[in-house]
């Protein structure tokens, strides 16, 4: 009896990292872009490899797991992501090392200051909100930086004090397309849909919507999904179904 895996929801692969030794950082978190393109050095072979396969040709979720990162000593958890903290920037270090594997890590300045690193806790206020500092609300299902015309290649997490009956939820694009007719794929490939900007660039400023966008780009072989379930809505009627 065969298979067909396309039948089955794409899994990212998996990859340990418990023998990866990660050096104590000098300098700011400034300094540590460069450090981390030199830390790769001391990444486990195997690791390495994986993050260079993946790098070349992603898989059909679209995401590689890396268990056992060390993330050694935490202070308490602040009570928003800017209060002040003794944590070193080793776990800082790990993140971009993995990043500069993949390319050149970049921030966008209206969110955190552009901080390319940002420290994300959960703050009471926004305990039911739609932002990375919720923590009683599923975040719905997004591309990350949906509105930006430069959105980010890749977005790496790295979980430093987890609620152990929290979840991370993926979605693949290849899943997704596989479901659906080419009428529902059609309207899905034309700009007829509009997402608002993420709650975190606004800084106080009212919200839009940007121009007409397709949710497809892309062949179906290699495609490419643009949507936010918060925050995209439809251009012009008949492409709400």
């Amino acid at each position: 009896m065969t298979t067909d895996v396309h039948t089955r929801p794409a899994t990212p692969d998996v990859v340990g990292a418990a023998a990866w030794a990660v050096p104590r950082p000098g300098g700011d978190l400034d300094d540590l872009v460069l450090e981390a393109g030199l830390g790769a050095r001391q990444l486990p072979l195997h690791v390495d490899e994986a993050l260079l396969r993946f790098a070349s040709g992603s898989n059909r979720a679209g995401a590689l797991l890396v268990r056992n990162v060390p993330i050694g000593p935490l202070p308490a958890t602040p009570v928003t992501p800017s209060a002040p903290t003794t944590k070193g920037l080793s776990t800082e270090l790990a993140l971009l090392t993995v990043a500069r594997r993949l390319g050149q890590p970049v921030g966008y300045r209206p969110e955190h200051g552009g901080r390319i690193v940002q420290n994300l806790v959960p703050v009471a206020v926004d305990a039911d909100t739609q932002t990375s500092t919720s923590s009683r609300s599923n975040l719905m299902f997004h591309t990350e930086t949906a509105f930006h015309p430069f959105r980010p290649r890749y977005l790496l997490l790295l979980c430093l004090r987890g609620d152990p009956s929290a979840t991370t939820t993926l979605a693949s694009v290849h899943d997704l397309i596989d479901r659906l007719d080419d009428d529902e794929l059609r309207v899905m490939s034309q700009p007829r849909f509009r997402t608002a900007v993420d709650a975190s660039f606004l800084n106080g400023r009212a919200n839009v919507a940007g121009p007409p966008h397709p949710l497809l780009t892309g062949t179906r072989d290699e495609p490419t999904f643009v949507f936010d379930a918060d925050l995209t809505t439809v251009a012009e009627p008949g492409a709400d179904a």
